[in-house]
């Protein structure tokens, strides 16, 4: 069952865009028996890689930046 969920979570990850590691990707998608919820942080990456605050075009200085202010309004701290 490990297994089978660290290969679906790398292929929604993957699928997403998100190159994280198998069993990390098993954390942030939680493979249930009939469904598929994602980690509370895992929800927060995912919408994060999406944003539209954040580019491919940016500095690593400017995504970081971006990455803390959007962090910060979602209630996290450093």
């Amino acid at each position: 069952r490990a297994e089978r969920n660290a290969c679906l979570g790398e292929g929604l990850a993957l699928a997403l865009g998100l190159h994280i590691d198998p069993p990390t990707a098993a954390i942030v998608f939680r493979v249930k028996e009939k469904r598929l919820d994602f980690h509370p942080l895992g929800r927060v990456i995912a919408e994060m890689a999406y944003h539209p605050d954040l580019s491919p075009q940016m500095s690593r200085r400017e995504a970081l930046d971006t990455a803390r202010t959007l962090f910060a309004q979602r209630g996290f701290r450093q």
